[in-house]
């Protein structure tokens, strides 16, 4: 990921690594989670939606699903949604994540 090496450089990709394990499951839910169209068509109307999510690392995520933009705890941008994988769905961030631990 572009981002993560912009941010710390060559790091570790070992699985028992503490550090990289913590922050790959900061970005992973449990469950199929989709951006569902019906939601952003209310939102232009009202106000934003709020989905707390918790995450695998065990910390939780905050998404916003306003009327020009999706972001992840008022920070990340969702630039891209619903893409079907092997085991789940994903959604493309602006940026990486990090826990409050970190």
């Amino acid at each position: 990921n572009i981002a993560l090496y912009k941010e710390f450089g060559a790091i570790s990709t070992d699985p028992n690594d503490a550090f990289f394990r913590d922050l790959l499951h900061y970005h992973m839910v449990r469950g199929e989670n989709f951006l569902n169209d019906n939601e952003l068509r209310e939102v232009q109307t009202h106000q934003s939606h709020y989905h707390v999510y918790n995450t695998l690392q065990g910390s939780s995520l905050t998404v916003e699903v306003g009327s020009s933009s999706t972001t992840i705890n008022g920070e990340s941008v969702i630039i891209g949604s619903n893409h079907l994988a092997y085991g789940g769905v994903f959604h493309v961030i602006d940026t990486v994540l990090f826990p409050p631990s970190t």
